[in-house]
């Protein structure tokens, strides 16, 4: 019977060297001061290899922080923006909607905008300074213009709900592992509509503000300071107050039949929280280990689990 634990650590864990989630975890921690992640020159853990990437958090004044992964030998480089979105899952999902129209509206390319439960992931891959500027700039076009008269946006985002529709969690007691590991699913009792001009418009405004998004950048370091020195000439970025986290909350245990399973056999999910991002990647790490105690332990029961 296998045993899938915490909910969403096995894909966190294989994408740490991903941009995308440098920002993430950015802002789930709302970082605002200026940090180096192990020091420059040196890895997360503390290792300085000669090759190891730099990695650092700029506080911009005004203008949401942005992660610089400084290094070569990538075919592109990546600029990447992550906003958080009140609402839930239909909201991201319009928002990730006017992200993609809009920067494929402006001729972007290599541009793709994603929706997790509570975020949006944009990201456009670059291949020299002017493309790092042009990336920096459609971005925040994209997210900072108030929605006017654009049926594009529109018919994409009522694409992008009724496909959520279609994905919709096996059963309701899957809901709590979704808020946990960000997975963007819907209770598969929920009949969501398409967004109207007026709800759109208010979740872009939410995640357009300096408390609720993060940039950053992976590759050579021009690229990365022009980077980072577009979003510095911009004009300034708005705040809002953060969404209250309802830390704490503990949902009871829930089951329900899968029925696509496997006759006699049962998965258990376990969805751990922590106010600790390094404790829980690490956890993520030490359960996958395939020499793990928890492993063994599993194994070893009159009822053998498999993680």
């Amino acid at each position: 019977m296998p045993v899938r634990g915490p909910a969403g650590c096995d894909r966190l864990a294989r994408r740490l060297g991903a941009v995308v989630l440098t920002a993430a975890v950015l802002v789930a921690q709302g970082c605002a001061a200026s940090t180096t992640a192990g020091g420059p020159g040196k890895t997360p853990s503390g290792e300085s290899p000669a090759d190891a990437p730099r990695l650092d958090v700029r506080s911009l004044r005004d203008r949401p922080v942005f992660a610089v992964i400084a290094r070569d030998g990538d075919p592109k480089a990546a600029i990447s923006l992550v906003a958080l979105v009140g609402g839930g899952p239909v909201a991201t999902a319009s928002v990730a909607a006017l992200l993609d129209a809009r920067l494929a509206a402006a001729g972007v390319p290599l541009a793709d905008a994603t929706a997790d439960r509570h975020a949006v992931r944009a990201r456009v891959l670059v291949g020299d300074p002017d493309g790092a500027e042009r990336a920096v700039r459609a971005v925040h076009a994209a997210l900072s213009q108030p929605l006017g008269d654009e049926p594009a946006v529109l018919k994409l985002a009522a694409a992008r709900v009724l496909a959520l529709k279609r994905s919709a969690l096996d059963d309701v007691a899957l809901l709590p592992l979704a808020e946990c590991s960000g997975e963007p699913g819907i209770a598969p009792t929920e009949a969501p509509t398409a967004p109207t001009r007026q709800q759109l418009e208010a979740w872009r405004a939410s995640a357009y503000a300096t408390s609720s998004a993060a940039f950053a950048v992976t590759g050579p370091v021009p690229i990365a300071e022009r980077a980072v020195g577009t979003l510095s000439a911009l004009a300034p970025w708005p705040d809002a107050p953060r969404e209250s986290d309802a830390w704490g909350v503990v949902a009871p245990p829930g089951t329900y039949i899968e029925a696509t399973r496997r006759r006699g056999s049962a998965r258990v999910s376990v969805a751990v929280r922590t106010r600790d991002r390094a404790a829980a990647l690490s956890f993520a790490e030490r359960a996958l280990d395939t020499e793990a105690p928890l492993r063994a332990r599993l194994l070893a029961l009159a009822t053998p689990f498999r993680v």
